[in-house]
């Protein structure tokens, strides 16, 4: 606005408007931040569930894991394989 001098006047709600508007500014940007905390919280929530749905499964398959190793029974003594268990394989568990 110009007054009746030439010179511009002073606008009250130039001021007014200007610190709407960086409130509305901040305020948006605050909610943004809460949204983008919330987005990180359930990433955390779904990365721990995930981490315990598949160590679950390492656990329960590496239970459940046998395998078949040929030990030859030997004689302490003479160090002689002992005829009647010579080639047997036994089960051997792993992972208890």
């Amino acid at each position: 606005m110009i007054g009746p001098n030439g010179r511009p006047v002073a606008n009250p709600l130039r001021g007014v408007a200007f610190e709407a508007s960086a409130l509305r500014t901040s305020m948006y940007t605050s909610v943004m931040a809460f949204n983008v905390a919330d987005l990180v919280i359930g990433l955390g929530f779904m990365m721990l569930a995930l981490g315990a749905v598949l160590g679950a499964a390492g656990i329960g398959l590496g239970r459940r894991t046998t395998v078949r190793v040929h030990q030859p029974r030997v004689d302490l003594v003479s160090a002689t394989p002992l005829s009647r268990n010579l080639g047997a394989a036994d089960e051997v568990a792993v992972g208890r």
